[in-house]
């Protein structure tokens, strides 16, 4: 009698691989998105946080040598923010571009030189909208009066 070898697998055997592959993939899935949609939060969190960052070592390196009006003067003509009007117990200047709104807030304490600074950078992207970073700190502007 012939011994067969058996080189191939059987109908049974492919039904079994893929329904195991089709039960891996469906667990690993999600998990898969949810990494993803992690990675996208985090660089929009690390980006708007850089800029407001950024935005506010600008202002408070500024204020170290001028005073509060030539200070509001440089965040009008050169850091080209625009200034809104309607609040009326600080300083708050918008600038706006595609991906992210900043806002910048003075508010000073009463009886003291000392102002309240506060950046707030809003992002605007198609992926994460609406997310937010706040950096805060107090900031005495120098310079004659």
């Amino acid at each position: 009698m012939k011994t067969l070898n058996k080189k191939g697998m059987t109908l049974i055997e492919v039904v079994v691989a893929i329904a195991i592959f089709g039960i891996v993939m469906v667990t690993i899935f999600p998990a898969v998105l949810v990494l993803n949609l992690m990675n996208t939060y985090s660089y929009e969190k690390l980006d708007t946080t850089y800029i407001a960052q950024q935005e506010m070592e600008k202002i408070i390196f500024e204020s170290r040598s001028r005073n509060l009006e030539n200070l509001r003067t440089y965040l009008d003509d050169v850091m080209e923010y625009t200034q809104d009007n309607t609040v009326l117990t600080s300083f708050v200047y918008h600038k706006g571009f595609t991906n992210y709104t900043i806002t910048v807030s003075l508010t000073q304490f009463e009886t003291s030189n000392l102002y309240n600074l506060i950046v707030i950078v809003e992002s605007s992207t198609n992926d994460i909208e609406g997310e937010r970073v706040q950096l805060e700190t107090m900031i005495a502007p120098g310079g004659s009066s």
